[in-house]
């Protein structure tokens, strides 16, 4: 059974003149290489192909977006760099990154940065090893060296500064493995920090300099690099902030325009409206269940009708108590190809992931029943 996540499509005929969501006007082809994972650390550490798996995915969420994903150090063919406008490593480090240890592959990577193509460094692949600092500094704008510091410590992030990378970026807390006290340039020309993590300021910016462990770097070729030493641990990636700056931060890279936080009600994308307009459910939908469509739309459209609906609930609401300028909230249902909305869980498998596609109620998804069958899938592939 094929299903598409339906967004209530009536929606789509009024935002046809609408401003779009942010999206390649071009098309970006980005090479995404995964360093190869030690057998002791494939439980939760160091899954350097099941991060660039994560990644794979949620850039081709972005219209326009190609990814190519290099499954272990190097690609069998280097042909897969042509074109290529950003690339994204997620290895070990100290010289054990695979493109850096030949001066071949070292050579390959140099010529792609001269050509500006954007760079994004994750974990230890910031770590360069001190033969190879002048290539450290002006890829990513630092140096890993003696001095520098690594481990594993509690870290909060609830403040970032005003840039494209942070928009839409929300707070998260962890234990996770990170390197800092990296070397910059005197004065940090051209280096932008946004996070910092130590072991004394844990995830504050008063730690300085020495507990940067994210940051931009506007390169001297005129390319952009973005690195983060943090995601040692995988359980990183379930935190939405941390994903959701990593995505910006390769796309930044890019040239891709970041959008502004959240979603609009004016906001539009020529893609999920092509598919439900091509989507056969949509129209067995809209027939079977024209009231609700209809209600859905007014109730997002008129806030009048919204305050009516809420005082069902809490009838001494008045108007003057919803807020302004709040973020659309989204609530995607699968349908399948009748029309039907779907009332239980969905899978969908390909290679080395399982995706739920529909969730009937948050206290399903927040079942330790249904966290065993997802864990007993996955196991038994």
């Amino acid at each position: 059974m094929k299903l598409r996540s339906f967004l209530f499509p009536l929606l789509s005929a009024l935002l046809l003149s609408s401003c779009f969501t942010a999206h390649a006007l071009d098309p970006i082809k980005v090479v995404v290489i995964a360093g190869a994972v030690k057998e002791v650390d494939r439980v939760g550490h160091h899954d350097y192909l099941g991060g660039c798996r994560l990644v794979q995915h949620l850039l081709q969420l972005t219209p326009g977006v190609e990814v190519i994903l290099v499954k272990k150090d190097w690609p069998e063919n280097e042909a897969v760099f042509v074109g290529a406008d950003g690339l994204v490593f997620y290895t070990d480090g100290a010289g054990k990154q695979a493109y850096l240890q030949t001066p071949e592959r070292i050579k390959v990577i140099q010529a792609l940065v001269d050509a500006g193509v954007g760079l994004t460094s994750i974990h230890q692949a910031v770590e360069f090893p001190s033969t190879l600092a002048k290539q450290s500094a002006e890829w990513i704008g630092a140096n890993y060296n003696a001095l520098s510091g690594r481990g594993h410590w509690d870290s909060s992030h609830d403040s970032f500064p005003d840039h494209p990378l942070t928009r839409g970026v929300t707070p998260w807390k962890i234990n996770d493995g990170w390197l800092n006290q990296f070397k910059f340039p005197v004065g940090g020309k051209n280096v932008t920090p946004l996070v910092w993590s130590g072991k004394v300021h844990l995830g504050t910016a008063a730690g300085g300099s020495k507990d940067i462990v994210r940051w931009t770097f506007d390169r001297a070729d005129g390319g952009r690099s973005f690195s983060f030493s943090g995601l040692d641990a995988h359980s990183a990636w379930e935190l939405a902030g941390v994903r959701k700056l990593i995505i910006n931060g390769i796309l930044w890279t890019t040239g891709v325009q970041i959008p502004k936080d959240g979603y609009r009600k004016t906001d539009f994308s020529f893609r999920d409206v092509f598919e439900s307009l091509t989507y056969p459910g949509f129209y067995r939908f809209l027939f079977r269940y024209p009231g609700a469509s209809v209600s859905e739309l007014a109730n997002s459209a008129f806030k009048s009708i919204s305050l009516k609906n809420l005082q069902h609930l809490i009838p001494e609401i008045e108007v003057d108590d919803l807020a302004v300028g709040g973020g659309a909230g989204v609530r995607a249902q699968a349908i399948d190809r009748d029309g039907n909305p779907l009332l239980d869980f969905a899978f969908e498998e390909i290679e080395g992931q399982l995706h739920v596609l529909n969730a009937p109620s948050p206290a399903a998804t927040a079942s330790l029943v249904i966290g065993r069958h997802l864990a007993d899938r996955i196991l038994s592939e």
